[in-house]
C-alpha cells in the first residue's frame, strides 16, 4: 500500500459516498439492531424504499416479498419470515458464516502482513515471526509477485518459489503460525510506480500516468493476462503448494478493471468466473485450503456485485481503510459511526454471499492524526462484527504504516489495540464477542452445534498484567477452564445440555470488587 493519484482520487469518492450513503437520516451510527428499523436507505431489513419497492428482499420493483415484513403487498401477508400466513416465525436466521476448522469450530483469524516478498526482496528473520507469534496473531498474510515466475512472457520459472518463497514458509511453521499466501499487485508494473506484473505485460502502449494504468487495468482482462495471473497461481501449487506453513490463498490483491470498475458488470461477469475458474484449478490440487477472493478495489465506495461461488471454503477478504487511511497523509478524521458503517457493509456482503470474512488488509499511519483511537475503533467494529482480521503491516518505520518504529520497538498506537482477547476457536456457533479496553470485560456468546473439542480464548497477559478470572453461564460443574501460560489460551469445556453459552473473562481485581 502506497500513496498514490488512484488512491487519492479513492479517498474523494469515499467522502462523497459518506455524504451520500451516510446522510443524517441514514444515520451511519445507528447499531446493527436500529438498522432494521430506522430509515429509508441505509441498506436495514426493514420495509423501506431501498429497491423501489414495498418489500424487505433485494429484488428490484417487485412486490413478492422474501423477508419479514409488515407490509400489504403480494406475499403471504403476515409478519413473519415463513411461508405460511401466521405471524408465528418458525424458519431459522442462518447463522453468520464463520470460518471451521477440522473439529468442525468456529474460528477467528487474527494475524499481519508481512511484506518484503513482492518486491523480490526479505527482511524478517525467524525472531520477527516468533515475535508475531507471542503477540497471539495466528497467521501472517505473505505477499508474493507474479513477475518473478515469468521474467519473459511464457517462460516460467520456479526458482523464486524455491529459493526465497519457501524459506519464508519454513519460518512461519517454525514459530506456529499459518501463512496466507496472497498473489499481490499494486498499480500493476514499475512502467506506474507499481509492482506485481511483469514489465514485459506493460512495455508498450501505455503511458507512465494515470491514464495508463486506468488503460492497463481494463486491457489486462482483455489480453489474456489473467491467463498468465492463473498459471503463475498453478506454478505456486505444484511448487510450494504442499507447504504445511500454508492455510489459505488470497487470489487477487486489490483487483480493479479501469473503467469497467463503475458498473457493476465487472465484478459480476469478470472477477466472479475468473475467481471460480481459479478455485476449480485448485481443487484440482487441493480440496483443504481456503480460497480469499477480495472484491474490487472501488468496493470501498461502489456495492459489491460479486456472484456466490461453487466452493465451500471461501473467505472474502475485503480491506478496510476507514476514511482513506491508506494514503499515508490521511489521520482520523471520520468517526466510530462511520467505521460500525464501512464494516457494516462488509456483514451485509457475507449475509448474501455466504462466505466468512477476513479483512485482509487495515491500518494507519503513524505521524497522522488518531492512529491509536483508528485502530481501537477499528479493530472494536471487527470484534462486533465477528471478523477475522490481518493489520497492515509488520514493519519497521518511524512514519508509516509499520507496527515498529525504525529502531525495532513498538509504535504506542497498534499493538496495545492489536494484542486483545478474541475466540481463536468455538464449539458451536458465535453469537458475539466484545472486550472492552477500558474495563478489560472480555464476553463470548455462543450456541451449541455439531462441533467437537474445546472452545480457545485467547487471554493476553498483557491485558491482564493481575490475572483474570472465567465465569460461563452453564451451571455450575457442567464447565471447567484451563490456562496455558505459555499460548496465554484459556481452554473450556462447556455443558452439552445448555444451548447457549456466556463466557466472561475479567480482571481479577475486578471480580473481587
Amino acid at each position: 500500500m502506497r500513496k498514490n493519484i488512484l488512491l487519492l482520487a479513492l479517498v474523494f469518492l469515499t467522502s462523497l459516498s459518506a455524504m451520500i450513503g451516510c446522510n443524517a437520516d441514514d444515520d451511519p451510527g445507528s447499531t446493527t439492531g436500529q438498522a432494521k428499523a430506522d430509515d429509508d436507505d441505509d441498506n436495514d431489513t426493514a420495509d423501506d424504499d431501498d429497491d423501489n419497492d414495498d418489500d424487505n428482499d433485494d429484488d428490484n420493483d417487485d412486490d413478492n416479498d422474501s423477508g419479514d415484513d409488515d407490509d400489504d403487498d403480494d406475499d403471504d401477508n403476515d409478519n413473519d419470515n415463513d411461508d405460511d400466513d401466521d405471524d408465528n416465525d418458525t424458519s431459522p436466521v442462518p447463522p453468520t458464516p464463520q470460518i471451521t476448522d477440522d473439529l468442525g469450530r468456529e474460528v477467528i483469524i487474527h494475524g499481519v502482513n508481512v511484506f518484503g516478498l513482492e518486491f523480490g526482496s526479505w527482511w524478517v528473520q525467524q525472531e520477527d515471526f516468533d515475535r508475531i507469534a507471542g503477540w497471539g496473531f495466528t497467521h501472517v498474510r505473505l505477499p508474493i509477485a507474479w513477475k518473478y515466475m515469468e521474467p519473459v512472457e511464457g517462460e516460467w520459472d520456479d526458482t523464486y518459489l524455491i529459493e526465497h518463497v519457501a524459506p519464508v514458509l519454513d519460518m512461519i511453521e517454525n514459530a506456529g503460525l499459518k501463512a496466507i499466501v496472497g498473489m499481490h499487485q499494486w498499480q500493476f508494473c514499475s512502467t506506474f510506480g507499481g509492482n506485481g506484473a511483469p514489465d514485459w505485460a506493460c512495455a508498450e502502449g501505455y503511458s507512465p500516468d494515470l491514464f495508463g494504468l486506468i488503460q492497463f487495468a481494463a486491457d489486462f482482462w482483455s489480453r489474456d493476462l489473467d491467463e498468465h495471473w492463473a498459471t503463475a497461481w498453478e506454478l505456486v501449487w505444484d511448487t510450494v503448494g504442499e507447504h504445511p506453513a500454508i492455510w489459505g490463498y488470497d487470489l487477487f490483491n486489490e483487483p480493479w478493471g479501469g473503467v469497467q470498475t463503475a458498473f457493476p458488470a465487472f465484478e459480476r461477469d469478470t472477477l466472479t468466473p475468473f475467481y471460480q475458474d481459479l478455485i476449480d484449478r485448485l481443487r484440482t490440487r487441493d480440496t483443504v485450503r481456503w480460497a480469499l477472493v477480495e472484491p474490487d478495489l472501488f468496493n470501498t465506495i461502489l456495492p459489491c456485485q460479486l456472484e456466490p461461488l461453487d466452493d465451500s471454503r471461501v473467505v472474502y477478504a475485503p480491506h478496510i481503510y476507514s476514511g482513506g487511511t491508506a494514503l499515508d497523509s490521511i489521520g482520523y478524521w471520520v468517526n466510530e459511526q462511520f467505521i460500525d458503517w464501512d464494516n457494516r457493509r462488509y456483514d451485509k456482503d457475507r449475509d448474501r454471499l455466504g462466505w466468512p470474512v477476513l479483512v485482509g488488509e487495515y491500518g494507519i499511519t503513524s505521524c497522522v492524526e488518531g492512529p491509536a483511537e483508528w485502530t481501537r475503533d477499528s479493530v472494536s467494529a471487527h470484534d462486533r462484527y465477528t471478523m477475522s482480521e490481518t493489520v497492515w503491516v509488520y514493519s519497521k518505520d518511524d512514519c508509516g504504516w509499520g507496527l515498529l518504529d525504525a529502531a525495532g520497538n513498538e509504535k504506542p498506537y497498534y499493538l496495545p489495540y492489536l494484542i486483545r482477547p478474541y475466540p481463536r476457536a468455538v464449539a458451536g456457533h458465535i453469537e458475539s464477542y466484545d472486550f472492552d479496553f477500558d474495563t478489560g470485560v472480555f464476553e463470548l456468546v455462543f450456541t451449541n452445534t455439531a462441533a467437537t473439542g474445546v472452545t480457545e480464548i485467547y487471554a493476553p497477559a498483557r491485558q491482564y498484567p493481575g490475572g483474570f478470572t472465567v465465569e460461563c453461564s452453564d451451571p455450575a460443574g457442567t464447565w471447567s477452564s484451563e490456562y496455558d501460560d505459555e499460548t496465554q489460551v484459556v481452554s473450556l469445556q462447556t455443558d452439552p445440555d445448555s444451548p447457549s453459552h456466556t463466557v466472561t473473562v475479567m480482571p481479577a481485581a475486578q471480580r473481587n470488587r
